[in-house]
């Protein structure tokens, strides 16, 4: 199944952290492009970025928006840090994202996960409440919400259904939010 990742509709988001992509309403079009030719296509949202992309706000209007085209499920997952995506957003962030992004992961520490690299997750509680919050806001749209397992090893997630692959192509987009 096809999925398209699809984190914010706010333009500032998508310029700061999704750079040479395509925006979010091209997302929904080729969404309901799909849908149209008969493929029901996954829906991401992810990564889901403590205070950048949590807000109530943010995920009632994604939330209408991908349940107005007949989306009634999505796979969600907050940010988690790998050595080589924080050099890159170290280098590619302002100030005070860096400062508020790395607040999260003060406490953490490097783990392996499942055959991955080492990463850090954003604190177990902070995520419970985001992804509470995100369900909350999806039942009342008929949109079920999974949880991604790989990403979320310490809660009871759900296989997620993105595709790993060695040859995705990158047309200028920072490599941060790879399954």
């Amino acid at each position: 199944m096809p999925s398209i990742t699809i984190n914010s509709l706010d333009k500032e988001y998508v310029a700061k952290y999704e750079p040479n992509t395509a925006s979010p309403l091209e997302r929904i079009k080729n969404l309901k492009e799909l849908i149209n030719i008969g493929i029901k296509p996954g829906v991401r949202i992810d990564p889901i970025i403590p205070f950048v992309n949590d807000s109530e706000e943010s995920f009632e209007r994604l939330l209408s928006k991908i349940s107005e085209i007949g989306i009634k499920e999505v796979t969600a997952s907050s940010i988690h840090i790998r050595p080589s995506i924080e050099n890159i957003l170290k280098k590619e962030l302002s100030d005070i994202h860096k400062e508020l992004l790395f607040s999260y992961f003060k406490t953490q520490n490097w783990r392996k996960i499942a055959n991955g690299p080492f990463e850090k997750l954003v604190p177990l509680p902070l995520r419970k409440k985001i992804y509470e919050r995100l369900k909350v806001i999806a039942d009342k749209k008929g949109i079920h919400v999974k949880i991604c397992q790989c990403k979320n090893p310490d809660l009871k997630g759900d296989k997620c259904f993105s595709l790993k692959s060695k040859n995705r192509v990158s047309y200028g987009q920072l490599p941060l939010f790879l399954c």
